[in-house]
């Protein structure tokens, strides 16, 4: 089956070197970090499953071997640092998130990701699948986004996070 996204084509994706990070990672102390993009498409938001998240801005250490990020308080603040996240590479395959004086190590959760696109009737249309790596059998989930101005494949905070937990995934904007 293929599924598939409508969005208008005003939107814009995240900057591919966002885009690019936008995952779920593995923390050495066993928690679940992942990453989705910003409205503004060069930043990144940050979320764990106790609900913590921040608005993550391109710091000037940045590179494009070593992107590089940090946060304040909540979606809104820049200052003071809270929260500084680094990826290796442009492929984002480890990441480093510091808080609190703690720094944490972190490894991507491999997923297969399958986007498609075509015109019909003068629309195009998109859509994401994406599945866990596993042999398994794994449920899917169908993320059903609403009217809302952000395409979900591009800004669906959770499309990343239930891969890892072996849950596949199906993405869609219904508009």
């Amino acid at each position: 089956m293929v599924y598939f996204v409508w969005y208008r084509p005003r939107e814009r994706p995240p900057i591919p070197e966002v885009a690019s990070l936008q995952r779920a990672y593995r923390l050495n102390d066993g928690r679940l970090l992942w990453f989705s993009s910003s409205a503004d498409r060069n930043s990144l938001r940050h979320y764990f499953m106790s609900g913590e998240t921040g608005l993550l801005i391109p710091s000037e250490a940045s590179s494009p071997d070593r992107p590089t990020f940090s946060a304040g308080p909540g979606w809104a603040g820049r200052t003071p640092v809270e929260v500084t996240v680094s990826f290796d590479g442009s492929t984002g395959s480890t990441v480093q998130f510091s808080q609190g004086g703690k720094s944490y190590t972190g490894n991507r959760c491999e997923a297969d990701i399958v986007d498609t696109q075509f015109t019909s009737q003068g629309t195009l249309l998109v859509g994401r699948l994406i599945m866990p790596r596993t042999e398994s059998q794994v449920p899917i989930v169908v993320l059903v986004h609403g009217s809302e101005k952000q395409s979900a494949v591009w800004n669906n905070r959770f499309q990343f996070m239930l891969p890892a937990q072996e849950i596949g995934v199906v993405v869609y904007d219904k508009r």
